[in-house]
């Protein structure tokens, strides 16, 4: 480990359900905590004082497992508007390309909206 580098475990909570919520429902605590203006750091003491919720494995498991679906669910909704954005970027690039060169007329093209 280096000075920058801390690393977080514990023996009471899983390591998955750990992660989940250190990075969103501890956030906040660690925000107020950081020191700082160009690069933020946050000393071990406040780590170790952070107060994390700690249900039943069992329950850790099951919000570890909600927590991944809802991350792999918003990376794939994250790719799907990346394609649409690219691909409306081509049709806009093709249709400037297209009216510039005379294949399509823009003084009698329909919108398609309703006027």
């Amino acid at each position: 480990m280096g000075q920058d580098v801390c690393r977080i475990t514990s023996d009471s909570a899983s390591q998955a359900y750990l992660g989940h919520i250190l990075n969103y429902a501890v956030a906040p605590q660690l925000d107020a905590k950081r020191i700082g203006s160009t690069f933020t750091r946050i000393n071990v003491s406040d780590i170790k004082s952070l107060l994390v919720p700690v249900p039943p494995e069992s329950e850790q498991l099951r919000i570890a497992r909600e927590c991944w679906r809802t991350v792999d669910e918003a990376a794939s909704q994250r790719a799907a508007l990346t394609r649409s954005i690219d691909l409306l970027t081509e049709y806009k690039r093709s249709l400037i390309t297209a009216a510039v060169t005379g294949e399509f007329d823009v003084t009698t093209a329909r919108t398609g909206v309703p006027a």
